[in-house]
């Protein structure tokens, strides 16, 4: 657990996950 994206109406995108925009986590 690193840098976490903020993207707006999406949720947060994780490290591991910002490289794959299929994957976000809303729960945070």
């Amino acid at each position: 657990n690193g840098d976490k994206l903020e993207v707006p109406k999406l949720g947060i995108a994780k490290t591991p996950n910002a490289v794959n925009p299929l994957v976000w986590d809303n729960t945070t």
